[in-house]
């Protein structure tokens, strides 16, 4: 176990120094939402006119500390993406309690086409993603000991997702897709029903000042979250569809996505820990496979997704 970790340790090590390599030669500045995203950190609040206000606080905290240099902004996603590369291991380990296949899909997670890219961004995606992963990590917690801890802790990190980015609604779906199919995650969460009253009261909690800035400002964040799926300009184009899956693929990485289609065209078993992996990609895949059908989807929306698709794959 030791020597997976700090053999996962030496490559995001390497990983890094190659990337600040990289951001130190480059001449180029922060992008619209890059720059939005750190104005909004310089006067801090509840809520904001595009998105909640994790990632405006994070950068708050690392701004504080270590200045608003160029560098130190895109360090911010480079460094959380190496902590959700641990999570990946952790959970994997958990799953299927192999430390070869665990430390194999750490790596994998990190040199994900979309993880290479969205590494150099600040975006809500990042902390949506690091949070979504501890709470799988959770889940699996509960099923082994389900203990009013275990659920506080889930609504602790769902509530902070939420504040993250509101695409954490798809984790609920996930969920209740898990409940529906698995009947031993089923009896652990609805055997607990004041264990999971106490989670739904958690997320309220955390959620509250944010919706209570939501009602001071016309709601204009999660108007704004309507707008964007434009599900009043309906109008059907499979053109946009096939853009999308083509786009998940892309993000996933060709290589990992032909090798798993070529090794399960004979090899196909879905098991549990396979079944678990499905309902944690498939409510938010489809959603917005979906969305991009009826109007039009953008390819991260479904980021969350190729977090347990990469595993599977």
């Amino acid at each position: 176990m030791i020597k997976s970790h700090f053999t996962l340790l030496g490559f995001c090590f390497f990983f890094i120094l190659i990337k600040i390599i990289s951001i130190s030669l480059t001449d180029l500045n922060l992008y619209g939402d890059e720059a939005q995203y750190w104005l909004w950190s310089k006067e801090l609040s509840f809520g904001y006119y595009s998105k909640p206000p994790l990632l405006s606080w994070l950068i708050y905290l690392v701004t504080a500390v270590f200045g608003d240099s160029f560098f130190v902004l895109k360090i911010i996603p480079l460094s959380l993406y190496c902590f959700s590369s641990y999570l990946i291991f952790i959970f994997v380990k958990k799953l299927f309690d192999d430390e070869s296949l665990a430390l194999c899909c750490a790596l994998t997670f990190f040199l994900l086409p979309s993880v290479s890219l969205s590494s150099f961004l600040l975006s809500s995606d990042i902390l949506l993603i690091f949070l979504w992963i501890g709470g799988l990590i959770q889940v699996l917690r509960i099923k082994e000991n389900p203990s009013y801890f275990n659920f506080a802790v889930l609504g602790f990190l769902l509530g902070l997702t939420f504040l993250a980015k509101y695409a954490a609604i798809y984790f609920l779906f996930c969920l209740i897709l898990l409940f529906t199919i698995d009947k031993n995650f089923r009896s652990v969460f609805l055997q607990s029903k004041f264990k999971l009253l106490l989670s739904s009261l958690i997320i309220i909690l955390i959620l509250f000042p944010n919706i209570l800035w939501n009602y001071q400002n016309e709601w204009s964040t999660i108007g704004h979250t309507a707008d964007n799926a434009s599900l009043d300009k309906i109008k059907l184009n499979p053109i946009n569809l096939f853009e999308f899956l083509f786009s998940q693929i892309v993000m996933i990485g060709p290589v990992l996505f032909t090798g798993f289609l070529l090794y399960s065209y004979k090899h196909i078993k879905i098991g549990a820990n396979e079944k678990f992996l499905i309902c944690f990609a498939l409510p938010g895949l489809l959603i917005v496979s979906i969305e991009s059908f009826l109007v039009r989807a953008h390819a991260n929306w479904a980021a969350v997704s190729l977090v347990s698709l990469s595993v599977l794959f």
